[in-house]
């Protein structure tokens, strides 16, 4: 039992420890973290317990380096810890099966990397199945958390820009691995639009995920057009939304 004054931690399970899940900081205690294990083993709030990992050379590092108990199989570690929160940073085409695992030890939140599954009637069904069993699932759309985006979405709400004249957002390395943070973000700004035309695509961070060019359109005339850079060792995120009373300009390059 907690001490009194003393909040509970939350015991997560880490599913996946590549680039996002681990080594983009290796586990190191950042003002900013840049991975799942680095933002959850040195939060107060939470008690990282366990993690999963199919690569042995990974899975060593982090038992020799860290209190966590690590597993080769994430069936075992559910079975066996029973979290209360599972983190999924494994790749796209697993997320679905540890959804569904996840799904049968009734944890009290799920987070997991995007995209949820290969396909939107894929990604419904575990939608719903999480709402049946009433468990918190939360995609990691990070702009939605990121105080700056937080605000803009609140003087847009609140009419500051006026009327919408453009939105135009330039970014790189595939639409599901990258692009995606912008259309998601779109949707969360502008709701969804009335139609959606793909003109172009260029290479994307892997060969099946192309980056695109596109314009989605709203019945009240707004525009909004996504242009793409090739993949490289350049990352582009840039946004410009203008009104006929304010602009805002966030970019992002590394």
């Amino acid at each position: 039992m907690p001490k009194k004054n003393q909040a509970k931690k939350y015991t997560v399970a880490l599913i996946g420890c590549g680039r996002i899940g681990f080594w983009y900081d290796g586990g190191k205690k950042l003002a900013k973290p840049l991975s799942h294990f680095g933002a959850f083993y040195h939060h107060h709030d939470f008690a990282l317990t366990a993690v999963a990992e199919t690569n042995s050379q990974t899975g060593k590092y982090i038992k020799d380096n860290f209190s966590v108990n690590v597993y080769a199989d994430y069936h075992e570690l559910l079975r066996q810890e029973q979290p209360e929160v599972v983190v999924i940073a494994s790749p796209d085409e697993t997320h679905r099966a540890v959804l569904l695992a996840a799904l049968e030890y009734k944890p009290k939140l799920v987070f997991c990397e995007k995209p949820l599954a290969a396909d939107l009637t894929q990604a419904a069904d575990i939608v719903k199945r999480y709402r049946r069993k009433n468990i918190p699932l939360l995609v990691n759309f990070t702009r939605r958390f990121l105080p700056e985006y937080v605000e803009l979405k609140k003087m847009l709400d609140s009419g500051q820009f006026g009327k919408l004249q453009n939105v135009t957002v330039c970014s790189s390395r595939g639409l599901t691995h990258s692009f995606i943070h912008y259309l998601d973000l779109s949707l969360w700004y502008f709701g969804r639009p009335q139609k959606i035309i793909c003109e172009s695509t260029r290479p994307g961070l892997f060969a099946d995920d192309p980056t695109v060019n596109l314009t989605m359109f709203y019945p009240n005339g707004l525009e909004i057009r996504f242009f793409s850079v090739d993949s490289g060792n350049l990352i582009v995120h840039e946004l410009d939304i203008m009104g006929d009373r304010a602009r805002v300009k966030i970019e992002a390059e590394i």
